[in-house]
Parts: structure tokens; sequence; C-alpha cells
């Protein structure tokens, strides 16, 4: 079992481009990849969770995207 998460872990890797640490980030929020995912990162927000929890102002200010990105992100399933 261990090594079919081992082997799934490393799929999602290479087919996103992505570090673990942005899993999170790039599987739950829609319009969001690697590069936008390193830039929430970066930004603090390590969990699609504390996204969706942000007003999009805030969001924007925090890191640069645009409003009406940011309220697209939040807004996503």
């Amino acid at each position: 079992v261990r090594v079919a998460e081992m082997s799934e872990t490393l799929r999602i890797r290479l087919h996103y481009g992505i570090c673990e640490e942005l899993f999170d980030l790039v599987l739950r929020l829609s319009d969001v990849a690697r590069v936008r995912a390193r830039i929430l990162y970066k930004a603090g927000y390590h969990m699609a969770s504390q996204v969706k929890k942000e007003k999009p102002y805030v969001l924007n200010k925090k890191t640069g995207l645009g409003i009406k990105l940011c309220n697209k992100i939040i807004r996503s399933n």
C-alpha cells in the first residue's frame, strides 16, 4: 500500500509539476496551477481552506493577483 501511495504522489507531482506542499492548493482550487499555487503559498496560504475564508481584497493585497481572479479562486469548488 505504501508503494501505491508513493506512486500516486509521484504521478501527481509529475502531472502538475509541483512539490507536495502545493498539492492542496492545486487540487482543491480551480484556476490555480503551479505558479499561482506558489504565489499563494509564499503569501502564507498553505491550505485551500485558508484561501476560501479570505476576503478577495485581502487576497489581492497579499498576493498581487487580480481582484477578479481572487474572487473566482475564493468561489471555486
